[in-house]
């Protein structure tokens, strides 16, 4: 690896301690409002999955959506199989579920007036 790359990624990860004390610092106030001892991470993140699933998987009804579904399928299996999660990974998965935000926003940008209603108020495709 070429060292000026190598210390980015040494300053990005800096930073990225940095952000993730201040969101656990967060996230720890919210949690001890709720009446919890801690954050539970891994129980948010399998149900949050589940909702993304469910929710894609209607989505579907109306459009064709694989990469929400891929995604949220690729994050269920990493959270059947543990032990085979690296962090690199999980990045790899939160830039998976960015991307298909971006997919979902450019789509609906582009496609909006094909579901919009028509001028004499019917609805509908056209």
């Amino acid at each position: 690896m070429p060292p000026e790359l190598a210390r980015r990624l040494e300053e990005l990860e800096v930073h990225e301690k940095a952000v993730e004390h201040h969101v656990d610092a967060y996230a720890s106030r919210l949690a001890v409002r709720a009446g919890l001892d801690a954050v539970p991470w891994f129980q948010l993140t399998w149900w949050l999955l589940w909702v993304y699933t469910g929710l894609t998987l209607l989505g579907m009804l109306l459009r064709p959506d694989f990469l929400n579904l891929t995604v949220c399928v690729v994050g269920i299996y990493m959270m059947f199989n543990l032990e085979t999660i690296t962090k690199t990974k999980f990045r790899l998965l939160v830039l998976g579920i960015l991307l298909s935000l971006i997919y979902d926003a450019l789509w609906l940008w582009l496609k909006h007036s094909e579901y919009a209603s028509s001028a004499d108020g019917e609805s509908g495709l056209r």
